[in-house]
């Protein structure tokens, strides 16, 4: 049985409920790699939930995979400040910032987070933001830049999850088509 994909806005019936299920399937996948107390610091609900848009794919109603783009006007916008603090300065806005994306332990492997990726990518395009963020761990590093055009900004300062992570970005739109 395939999938099936769903995004959510934070102005669309059934929202907060939504983001509830996103949480609980956050806290599931990442308290087995980085504990309890930090998966729900780091991974919990936080203010940018709900004003940022969730795409979801469900498989008979049951959640399965989640990820989250940040529409950024400004630099008081950006998520995760932990790390893109030190990359602030070097941000064209409006920019996105995808973050958050959680795959079921049963599910991964799939190339579901891949294709949260995209639509998330393609929320970015059609919003007219003129960049997208992503921090990413060094097994996705590759994939993100050799198959979808990001580059490496920075390493991640965040090192509350094990492995290396890096700061990547994609510029969207050129200063002329805006």
């Amino acid at each position: 049985m395939t999938p099936s994909l769903r995004t959510v806005f934070p102005l669309d019936p059934g929202f907060d409920e939504t983001v509830a299920r996103i949480e609980k399937l956050r806290l599931r996948v990442w308290s087995k790699i980085v504990g309890d107390s930090m998966a729900r610091e780091r991974f919990g609900r936080d203010s940018v939930d709900c004003r940022s848009i969730h795409v979801l794919l469900e498989l008979n109603e049951r959640l399965i995979a989640a990820a989250r783009v940040t529409l950024c006007k400004e630099k008081n916008d950006v998520p995760d400040l932990i790390s893109f603090q030190h990359c602030l300065e070097e941000m064209h806005f409006p920019l996105a910032v995808m973050s958050r994306t959680v795959v079921a332990e049963a599910e991964q492997g799939r190339g579901h987070s891949t294709l949260l990726t995209s639509e998330r990518m393609k929320l970015a395009e059609e919003n007219k933001m003129r960049e997208i963020w992503v921090e990413s761990d060094q097994r996705r590093t590759s994939h993100l830049c050799n198959d979808l055009g990001f580059r490496i900004a920075a390493e991640s300062p965040d090192k509350t999850v094990p492995g290396k992570w890096w700061l990547l970005r994609k510029g969207l739109l050129s200063r002329k088509t805006l």
